[in-house]
């Protein structure tokens, strides 16, 4: 699953951006954070209690994947579903961002 991701990102990167010369120094570029930036506060909560961990960086193409390691997200959806009574086991790719925007949107239609 790793390999054909790397794949198919290398692929995509390939399209619009010509890939440097061995040797060459290229700066780091971050995805966009546009659509994460106002979901940082609630996002880092919800991946703390989903996944266990302290801290983490999250940005608009971070994917549940990228903190479950392994081959299925089966327990992490029951994990959400438990503790915020939301489904997204529909979301393509498990992209975090659209994950929290459900189970914020969800969660604030209840009160």
């Amino acid at each position: 699953m790793a390999r054909e991701d790397l794949a198919r990102n290398l692929e995509r990167y390939r399209i619009h951006t010509p890939l440097p010369r061995p040797g060459t120094n290229v700066p780091l570029a971050f995805a966009p954070m546009a659509k994460a930036q106002p979901l940082q506060t609630f996002g880092a909560a919800f991946v703390a209690r989903v996944f266990d961990v302290e801290s983490i960086f999250f940005s608009d193409e971070s994917s549940l994947w990228d903190y479950c390691p392994g081959g299925s997200l089966a327990g992490t959806y029951d994990r959400i579903r438990e503790l915020y009574g939301v489904d997204v086991s529909d979301i393509e790719g498990a992209n975090l961002i659209k994950v929290l925007e459900r189970v914020k949107s969800v969660r604030s239609s209840e009160r």
